[in-house]
């Protein structure tokens, strides 16, 4: 089998991601600029400033928590 064609397609998670600090398709473009990874930072995981929760649903904008503090249950 030859491989002719190479599609990359970002999803919605991948805008997220960058606004907070993984830019998964700025490092896509130099790539593709560069024929080489030589540009991009490696680690072999990403870790994030903060403890960052990302919401989304399909028809609305994305919501960025800065800390899953609001998840933790209180006593009333």
């Amino acid at each position: 089998m030859k491989v002719t064609e190479v599609n990359i397609r970002h999803m919605a998670y991948a805008g997220v991601m960058a606004h907070v600090g993984f830019d998964l398709i700025e490092d896509t473009i130099k790539i593709l600029e560069d024929g080489n990874a030589d540009r991009v930072e490696r680690d072999q995981y990403h870790h994030y400033e903060k403890p960052y929760i990302f919401l989304r649903d399909v028809d609305v904008e994305p919501i960025i928590l800065e800390s899953e503090e609001v998840f933790k249950k209180t006593d009333l």
